[in-house]
């Protein structure tokens, strides 16, 4: 070897190693997994045994059976997630014979007793006492005086908290199946994911009941409620739809949920993919931050609205109900590969609860509900501009759920739900990515829409135009000057990804131009930041012209008064505002509108404020949901009026910290029905 190729090919080395993160754009690092984690064995199957519940102590007594698959030659250690608060007592393999384990802050090694070969079987069992930092995995909650708050215990997996009370396989791209065997007194229902196989009474007032999933997916939706319920059963085509309420709710809880067998079946038509799992259950529990989409078991808030509710629309039937369902097919039946491809959980959840509601009560119902979505987006975005697809993304949910309206107003319904079929059948059972997604479209539709997927999903910001009108009264032709104007002015973020804003949007618009005669639309694609777009074979002189995305995220539509070229204008023209062309429109929708819109003074939805978790101010957008916990168990300690956050978001971008990222709507913690009175 030549002398100098020694150090060149170190130098070569050291580039090829040392450019990868930091040089990437964020649509580089989302489309190469580099968020996603690496694992050395696939989780086939745990039984995940727990008893002893001390609501005094916050802990438990566990048993962790665990079968796993190697996936590299001479495995020697097995490396899983388990809380440093769990206290290993035992370790064995599948024969008794004692293993040795080490560990490592919220790491456990287990040390099988010889090296396991590529795609061979182990299985060991793991006995533990777990203390619980309490609302961390699991949360512990006693009556404290209170009407409505019976003692109970519910977990919450989302984002990586389910290895705080079992050890495990903590990351959302591997999955498995697993039983869950819990001991509680007699007076306690047992609620989790999956069929329900036995229950079986013990000696001491106990029984022990288990649950078994025996289809699989991700750790993170693991659940275990505890508490003092009774089931309210319905049924979608022989499948259980269970309501579990406490009993001084059960007779809110039909009226409530009722709807959930219809929306199964609307869900199952619009994606061509029936209910993929053995029933579904949606609890009720006290303190909880609105819902947690754990599989076949939704997790929901304990106030159910009163009857006065019902004379507008209540958030827990119009949004979060929907948006929890949606999940069992995006979320749970096909999981985001790693958090910085979330959306793909909450933009569709967010989604397809607008499509419902267009579906069962009429387009205004969508239009209604998006309205709502392009404030909040609108209002998150001028707080910090981020992509859709990135780690730590603020605004998943509104933007996710406008990005997919767009994408099916482009593509149509038909191309649009085919590609969503592709989506699910090819995933089912498994995980996905962004990109995953963008292929299911070309695959189904033969379009290649990599530019839509730069702009809107990888890319942040939307684009933002102004409008000069020309008209030409000797050739009855309108000329319309637009110019995208939005700005590149995102920062780097502190690990050196800067999120960029497209310079040219390249989108489909609707021109609207008032004539006397009446409205008249041509559609016309932009392509370039200053395009000019003619209209001819004006009637007349033409009252105002705009320019209108179709289903985009521009912030306003963009409006021009025509400047007459040759004779003036007639005086209706020069008198006619630019937004009175929607007038008509903005009349039809009326109260309907103005029942979902944010009151600037009151918060975000509705004539009630939605308040921060100690009943602090008005919260604005989504604050996220581990920042939700962290302020209630900071309530329970130091109460709600030594707090300074109030409740807002701060949805900073922190490395390596996925749980960062936007939230899901919060409800009113105070008596039912609040935040809907009129």
């Amino acid at each position: 070897m030549h002398p100098s190729v020694g150090p060149l090919r170190c130098a070569l080395s050291f580039v090829l190693v040392a450019t990868p993160l930091a040089a990437q754009s964020n649509a580089e690092r989302v489309a190469n997994d580099a968020y996603t984690r690496s694992h050395d064995y696939h989780l086939v199957h745990q039984r995940i045994e727990v008893k002893n519940f001390d609501w005094d102590s916050t802990a438990l007594d566990g048993r962790v059976t665990t079968t796993l698959v190697a996936l590299r030659p001479g495995l020697d250690s097995v490396i899983l997630d388990a809380g440093k608060l769990l206290a290993l007592t035992r370790a064995a393999d599948s024969r008794g014979t004692p293993l040795r384990t080490a560990a490592h802050g919220d790491t456990l090694v287990v040390y099988p007793a010889r090296p396991v070969a590529f795609h061979d079987t182990v299985r060991f069992v793991l006995d533990y006492h777990a203390r619980i930092a309490n609302g961390r995995g699991l949360t512990f909650i006693q009556p404290e005086g209170r009407a409505h708050r019976p003692q109970q215990i519910w977990s919450q997996g989302e984002d990586h908290d389910n290895h705080l009370w079992f050890p495990t396989y903590d990351f959302p791209n591997d999955k498995m199946t697993w039983e869950l065997v819990a001991t509680v007194p007699q007076a306690y229902s047992v609620v989790s994911n999956g069929r329900l196989v036995s229950d079986r009474p013990n000696a001491g007032a106990t029984h022990t009941v288990t649950w078994n999933q025996d289809k699989p997916n991700s750790t993170y939706l693991v659940s275990l409620v505890v508490a003092p319920l009774v089931r309210v059963a319905d049924q979608w085509r022989g499948i259980p739809v269970d309501y579990y309420v406490y009993r001084a709710d059960s007779a809110l809880a039909r009226r409530l949920f009722h709807l959930t067998p219809n929306m199964i079946d609307v869900y199952g038509r619009l994606t061509g993919v029936p209910y993929p799992w053995v029933k579904y259950a949606q609890t009720t529990v006290a303190d909880f931050f609105g819902g947690m989409e754990n599989v076949s078991a939704t997790t929901l808030v304990d106030w159910l609205p009163d009857e006065r509710a019902y004379l507008d629309r209540p958030w827990y039937q119009w949004i979060l109900i929907p948006h929890e369902l949606a999940h069992q097919w995006f979320g749970d039946d096909v999981t985001t590969a790693d958090w910085a491809n979330m959306w793909l959980n909450e933009g569709f959840a967010e989604f397809l609860p607008g499509q419902y509601w267009g579906t069962t009560l009429g387009p205004h119902a969508a239009e209604d509900y998006y309205l709502d979505e392009y404030r909040q987006y609108l209002q998150i975005d001028a707080r910090r501009r981020m992509p859709l697809a990135a780690l730590g993304s603020n605004n998943i949910y509104p933007k996710g759920a406008l990005v997919l309206r767009m994408l099916l107003a482009y593509l149509g319904p038909e191309r649009f739900w085919a590609s969503l079929h592709v989506y699910l059948t090819r995933h089912a059972l498994g995980n996905a990515t962004t990109d995953d997604l963008r292929q299911a479209v070309l695959d189904a539709t033969g379009e290649n829409l990599d530019w839509f997927w730069s702009e809107w999903i990888y890319g942040a910001g939307h684009p933002q135009f102004t409008v000069a009108a020309t008209y030409d009264s000797s050739t009855r032709a309108l000329t319309l000057s637009v110019k995208q104007t939005q700005r590149d002015s995102v920062l780097t973020d502190t690990s050196g990804v800067r999120y960029e804003t497209a310079r040219v949007f390249k989108m489909p618009v609707a021109v609207r131009v008032g004539t006397a005669g009446g409205d008249l639309v041509r559609h016309v694609e932009l392509a370039s930041r200053d395009q000019t777009v003619t209209i001819a074979g004006l009637a007349g002189p033409p009252e105002g012209a705009r320019v209108r995305p179709a289903h985009g995220l521009a912030r306003h539509p963009a409006a021009a008064r025509p400047r007459p070229v040759g004779p003036r204008l007639g005086h209706r023209a020069a008198r006619e505002a630019p937004g009175r062309l929607d007038r008509a429109r903005r009349a039809r929708l009326g109260s309907r509108i103005r029942r979902l819109l944010p009151d600037p003074r009151r918060g975000r939805r509705g004539p009630r404020p939605v308040r921060g978790p100690g009943g602090g101010g008005p919260t604005r957008g989504r604050t996220p949901r581990h920042q939700r916990r962290r302020a209630a168990r900071r309530d329970r300690h130091i109460g709600p009026a030594r707090r300074c956050t109030r409740g807002r978001a701060r949805a900073s971008h922190v490395p390596g910290r996925p749980e960062l990222r936007g939230s899901r709507r919060r409800p009113h913690r105070s008596r039912p029905g609040r935040l809907d009175r009129a």
